[in-house]
């Protein structure tokens, strides 16, 4: 258990190192505002680019040194996570990576010029104490099993339609609904963050699944038999999705809030997904249940003081801001 949790500690590490440096990336390759009005309504995307407008900056990211830096490092993270996956339950080695959200606080400060506040500090400490609290309790935690194949179909199919419809609704909450009003304008783009945020936590949740599974495919039947089975293509199809969608989450808000999201719902999702395709069993004792009881609070109380933290929103704003100089009509050239 302490080699588990050592390395998820250093792949928290790794994800937080990797989600700051990728933000940074993003937020200075967005292009410049730009004095070419727009007609009178600014084109609206539609489909995937709509939820996930990121996307369109893929061939100027990959030339960022900061975010391929950041690949590098969340690639690295990734690796020690599978090892600690291979030696731990899924819901463990995810409950140990909500510990990323204290290292992503003082990094994200960095690229803002501004240390997080007192309400940052206790509310991510909250939710990680209510996690490790869920978690630590005899009982209330999942152990090992026999993952299930039918069940994992299911769970990947659940997880899947799912992300369509958080991205669904992202799309409708774009980070410029509003009608250009400021303060409408930051409210949407803060749950335009935590929609896409969620979603991504789904894909990363799903993708420790098959991590898991796919590792132990390649100890019994070989990287040859590995490689005829669906399940090392469901886990490039759930970690290049939740890779991407999580880009998204950092260009349209704050790296605490986007953090919050997926650091929420991945221990979450995880214990759900273990239970489903491991046939582990929910806890039924009365000490699990108070453990569920305050473990529910704390994380309640902590989501409650990020999303209402000054921090998340100053940063929200100037992101808000910044996209819409760039997709609004210029005034100085009416």
């Amino acid at each position: 258990m302490a080699a588990v949790i050592a390395l998820g500690l250093l792949a928290a590490l790794l994800f937080a190192g990797s989600a700051a440096m990728q933000q940074h990336g993003v937020r200075l390759t967005q292009p410049p505002p730009t004095a070419t009005p727009w007609p009178t309504k600014p084109p609206h995307p539609a489909g995937l680019v709509a939820a996930v407008p990121v996307v369109r900056l893929a061939g100027r990211l990959a030339r960022s040194r900061w975010w391929l830096a950041g690949t590098a490092a969340n690639i690295a993270g990734t690796g020690v996570q599978a090892t600690a996956l291979h030696l731990g339950s899924v819901a463990v080695v995810q409950t140990v990576l909500v510990t990323q959200l204290l290292f992503a606080l003082p990094l994200g400060s960095l690229w803002n010029r501004h240390w997080p506040r007192a309400i940052d500090w206790l509310a991510s400490l909250a939710i990680c104490g209510g996690l490790a609290l869920f978690f630590s309790v005899p009982g209330a935690a999942p152990g090992g099993g026999t993952a299930d194949r039918w069940r994992l179909v299911l769970a990947a199919g659940s997880a899947a339609i799912l992300v369509a419809l958080l991205l669904a609704m992202a799309a409708r909450s774009g980070p410029l609904a509003g009608g250009g009003r400021l303060g409408v304008a930051t409210r949407a783009a803060m749950v335009h963050t935590a929609l896409v945020a969620v979603a991504a936590g789904v894909c990363f949740a799903t993708s420790a699944v098959f991590i898991k599974v796919t590792l132990a495919d390649i100890l019994h039947i070989g990287l040859v038999g590995t490689a005829t089975d669906w399940v090392g293509y469901g886990l490039a199809v759930a970690a290049v999705s939740g890779f991407i969608i999580d880009q998204e989450a950092y260009a349209s808000g704050s790296l605490t809030a986007a953090l919050a999201g997926t650091t929420i719902t991945e221990p979450v999702t995880s214990y759900l997904l273990t239970v489903l395709v491991f046939r582990t069993g929910f806890p039924e004792s009365g000490q699990s249940l108070a453990a569920l009881l305050g473990a529910a609070a704390l994380i309640a109380t902590g989501v409650v003081g990020l999303a209402h933290s000054p921090s998340v929103r100053r940063a929200t704003a100037r992101v808000t801001q910044r996209r819409s100089r760039r997709q609004s009509p210029s005034r100085s050239l009416g």
